[in-house]
């Protein structure tokens, strides 16, 4: 009994449960009814008028076209308002260029078409691997995507491959090899098929090109324009390419395939660029140039000087400095770093420490090697000093106007000083080469021989610091080259370079893209000139980094700012704004800071070919400036100490079709403005402790490189990226022609609008605005357009 009751339950339960799903569908199929009724009758139902805009033939629309030739297209505009209806259109052209300068770095041409996306591996199907350390590596074709134009041109480039080895060329397709060409370096051959037609260029002395032609069943190489391979061949067509390499890593880049001519209207089917994915690639060539070359960052520390120096019992510490005549001191302990250490430190208590972050792999055991680096100049009447010291074995200490060599010599320290040439010209930096070879070490200032002098018995087997004392110096990397005759071959896998890092450690460094703002000034089209020092409005305290605003409470905005100079200029093209970018952050801004500097590069592509780099005060008030105006071939500097502002005019030669740096570098109480690496002026002013670094460009397009800020008494540096997208259209002219018109409803128009470019471009935007349409808000218009490519053949 127990067992039927059970059944009886259980079917009494699947009965409720396909009574809930019949219920359920039934109501959802009302709920969709009613929301189907909903929307036919409530939306489309409800009447709807609007206009038609659109281009009445667009097979006929122009996309290549020519300079001073005029041109037609027509537009339609269809009426299904719901009474007669007046409109309003518009109709003109934007002018856009990209520069040459932007084109070779970015290949921007190329950035919005379809990709065809390869990737290196590790293996080959064709070349033998011919070294243990270097494996070889592959590009398989994209059988896909097969080229069978008559005609067509393949391109790539490469910077000196990592060994000696092949590279090798093919084109094929699923079934066939169609052909190959070889380049191998190791054995001086270029191959076709196979076959030798000839030696092989060195791809080691530059950058490399390769270029393939095919043209009426013939075929041509060229290395770097330098025709390499002709010949003629029935198999030439239909296939796809691919890569392989053996015995040396090559790092291909700008991989393009085209038809007649990488200059190409968007869109169309004649450029077929490929992007090869090369992390495995530049994962091995890293692990082969980390054997030979090693990147260390040197640590900075501050001591603190707390040495006590007994002049009668180490009469050098007292009378070292500046002497005029060559002479030798001794003393009587072995501990070079102790000698270093208690070289005097003066009033600036400027003391500073540069040793390697890893002591174990800057450890140098070679026999001869060289020493090169560069600081900047220590000024007349510093008692500053730059002190590079090898292990205990010795070390070099150069001020000013002499040198000191210090080495282990009888049970003591020996030091050496010998007077330096006379600093007469006028560079900002001194370039120091150290060279141990053959039992001597020989220093070399500015390409000045110093001194030639016998190492110590024992000179190598140790790791190198800096010592920097009574001054704020500036050292390049450090860089130390094994002289062994084994390093010069490229296929040689010894430790042959340590390249000490002297700016923050790796860890330290950032690149920025969130700590500025970017203003933009716009000029109406009938303005004529603008005061280059003109700017938006100040800022109040309210706008400020609410990070900031509790360190500048305090401070009282300067309502007596005396009026900047006003300096007019021409405006070259109304078209082109003005940047600033202002580092207003409370981890970009300079907050109690008196020794950092300020930097960027730039290359002016058009316009009036002006750019600026500064320090605002925390209200937006400029302090110092330096503008280059390359048409003027003119630097200017601005500053304001507080009560007082200056303005320097500096004639420059300044050579338009070359990119340029700008740089300030403050000091203390001084600023220092550098052009193009050069010094040209220097300007104490005391509020240059604190505020927000710009940069910026003056109705000018131009590329703009990172800005970099350093704050060396808080050992930060970092690198802003400001610049948009490089290959971006940059507008140069811009007109328009309106006119307007009436139509009853269902009544169309067809308008013929007409355009003749007479100066230089390389795209232009067409456009169409119509207002009007009974769809669209009273000021917003029906917009098309279609772009054009000038055509020059």
């Amino acid at each position: 009994m127990k067992r039927v009751r059970l059944i009886d339950q259980e079917d009494k339960k699947q009965e409720i449960f396909y009574n809930i799903i019949i219920l359920s569908l039934i109501l959802g199929i009302i709920i969709t009814s009613a929301a189907t009724f909903y929307f036919r009758y409530f939306v489309y139902g409800k009447d709807n008028y609007f206009s038609e805009l659109f281009f009445s033939d667009p097979d006929k629309i122009p996309n290549r076209i020519n300079i001073n030739k005029s041109y037609d297209f027509v537009f339609s505009v269809k009426s299904h308002e719901n009474k007669t209806n007046n409109y309003k259109y518009i109709y003109g052209m934007e002018l856009y260029n990209l520069y040459d300068d932007t084109e070779s770095k970015y290949h921007c041409l190329g950035r919005y078409r379809d990709r065809i996306y390869l990737e290196w591996i590790n293996r080959t199907s064709i070349l033998k691997n011919v070294t243990s350390h270097i494996e070889n590596m592959a590009v398989y074709p994209d059988y896909k995507r097969i080229i069978n134009w008559s005609e067509y041109n393949l391109e790539l480039g490469f910077s000196p491959p990592v060994g000696k080895g092949k590279l090798m060329i093919y084109f094929a397709n699923r079934s066939d090899l169609k052909y190959t060409i070889t380049i191998d370096e190791k054995n001086n051959l270029t191959k076709f098929n196979n076959k030798t037609i000839g030696t092989a260029d060195s791809l080691h002395t530059k950058g490399n090109n390769i270029k393939i032609t095919v043209k009426d069943n013939n075929i041509r190489l060229y290395h770097n324009k330098e025709l390499i391979l002709s010949r003629n061949s029935d198999d030439l067509y239909n296939g796809s390419f691919g890569i392989e390499t053996s015995g040396a890593y090559f790092d291909i880049r700008g991989f393009t395939v085209y038809k007649d001519s990488l200059v190409s209207v968007p869109d169309q089917d004649t450029i077929i660029p490929y992007n090869i994915i090369s992390s495995v690639l530049h994962k091995k060539i890293y692990e082969i140039r980390n054997i030979r070359t090693k990147n260390i960052p040197l640590k900075r520390e501050y001591i603190d000087y707390n040495e006590t120096v007994n002049c009668e019992k180490e009469p050098f510490y007292c009378r070292y400095f500046d002497l005029a005549n060559d002479i030798s001191f001794n003393l009587n302990y072995t501990n070079l770093t102790k000698v270093a250490e208690k070289i005097p430190v003066m009033g600036t208590n400027y003391n500073l420490l540069m040793h390697p972050v890893n002591i174990n792999s800057s450890f140098i055991n070679w026999t001869t090697f060289s020493v090169d680096f560069s600081h900047s100049r220590i000024k007349p009447g510093s008692r500053g000093s730059v002190i590079f010291k090898f292990g205990n074995f010795w070390g070099i200490m150069m001020t000013r106007n002499n040198s000191y060599y210090m080495r282990q010599f009888n049970q003591g320290i020996r030091i050496d000083e010998i007077r330096n040439p006379e600093k007469i010209d006028k560079k900002d930096t001194d370039n120091i080469l150290i060279n141990i070879t053959a039992g001597n070490i020989i220093l070399t200032i500015n390409d000045k021989i110093i001194f030639s002098k016998p190492l110590p018995e024992t000179y190598t087997g140790g790791f190198p610091e800096i010592y920097i004392k009574n001054d704020f110096l500036y050292v390049d990397p450090v860089r130390i080259n094994n002289q062994d005759p084994l390093c010069n071959d490229i296929l040689n896998l010894k430790f042959c370079s340590l390249v000490l890092e002297t700016s923050m450690r790796r860890s330290q460094r950032s690149t920025q893209n969130q700590d500025f703002k970017i203003d933009y000034f716009d000029y109406s089209e009938n303005e004529l000139s603008r005061d280059i020092f003109s700017s938006g409005k100040n800022t109040s305290v309210k706008d400020i980094d609410p990070q900031l605003q509790p360190i500048i409470k305090n401070i009282t905005k300067n309502t007596t700012h005396p009026k900047k100079p006003v300096y007019n200029l021409p405006v070259e093209n109304p078209y082109i704004s003005d940047k600033k970018v202002i580092f207003n952050t409370a981890s970009s801004a300079i907050i109690n800071s008196s020794n950092y500097s300020a930097s960027y590069g730039f290359n002016s592509l058009d316009g009036a070919r002006i750019e600026e780099l500064g320090l605002l005060d925390f209200f937006e008030n400029e302090i110092i400036s330096i503008r280059s105006l390359e048409k003027q071939d003119r630097i200017l500097i601005y500053s304001f100490d507080g009560n007082n502002t200056e303005l320097e005019k500096i004639d420059v030669l300044i050579n338009e079709s070359r990119p340029h740096k700008m740089e300030i570098r403050v000091i203390d109480n001084s600023a220092e403005f550098y052009f193009d690496y050069k010094k040209i002026h220097e300007q104490a002013n005391p509020l240059i402790k604190n505020g927000f670094i710009f940069a910026g460009t003056k109705n000018t397009h131009a590329e703009l490189g990172d800005v970099h800020i350093e704050k060396y008494d808080k050992e930060q540096k970092q690198n802003y990226r400001i610049d948009e997208d490089p290959c971006r259209l940059r507008i140069i002219e811009k007109w328009k022609y309106n006119n307007t018109f009436r139509l009853h409803p269902s009544q169309s128009i067809n308008i013929t609008g007409k355009f003749n470019v007479s100066q230089d471009f390389d795209y232009g935007k067409v456009f169409v605005d119509l207002y009007g349409s009974g769809d669209m808000p009273e000021n917003k218009p029906l917009s098309i357009h279609f772009w054009v490519m000038r055509d020059d053949n």
